[in-house]
């Protein structure tokens, strides 16, 4: 008679319950090229490494490339997303003698609504990760979180193919 054998049993179905949970863990981690495209989660920091207050100047390291726009109030920066895609990215300063980040400024034009709302409710669900729930409707939110001193928006645009986002700090701009 064949004996079988509690141990490899057991065995197995440890495996077997790791990889589940590895798997789920890792779904809700993933994001989507456009996503990380916009927000380069890798970096650390608020946003793409950057965070209000920084000095102006370290930005243009962070981001590795020269500004489209440059003056006493700040730096624009254009990135093709592919495919008739662009991000522009604002990093404004209230002061400028003293030059530092007061706001962060995301514009983002694709090519439609789907793809629109697909990064909407990606942002969404990584900032409600962060932040919490946000206030406002459905296309227009507001996080304010006392904790990291800041206030955002995140906002679809009137022709449903472009949103924007803000950060600033809580006290406001």
């Amino acid at each position: 008679m064949h004996r079988r054998h509690p141990f490899l049993l057991v065995l197995s179905l440890q495996f077997l319950v790791a990889v589940l949970f590895n798997g789920c863990s890792s779904v809700d981690e993933r994001h989507s090229d456009l996503f990380n495209q916009v927000v380069r989660p890798e970096r650390g920091g608020l946003f793409r490494g950057v965070e209000l207050g920084m000095k102006l100047d370290d930005v243009k390291r962070i981001e590795a490339l020269l500004p489209r726009h440059d003056d006493k109030y700040g730096f624009e920066f254009e990135f093709s997303l592919g495919d008739r895609r662009e991000f522009i990215l604002e990093y404004i300063s209230k002061n400028q003698e003293v030059r530092t980040i007061s706001s962060i400024v995301g514009n983002v034009f694709l090519r439609d609504e789907g793809e629109t709302t697909m990064l909407y409710n990606e942002l969404e669900k990584h900032w409600r990760g962060l932040y919490g729930v946000a206030d406002g409707a459905i296309g227009d939110l507001r996080w304010k979180h006392a904790e990291a001193g800041l206030s955002l928006t995140l906002r679809i645009l009137e022709d449903k193919k472009s949103l924007s986002f803000n950060f600033v700090p809580a006290s406001g701009f």
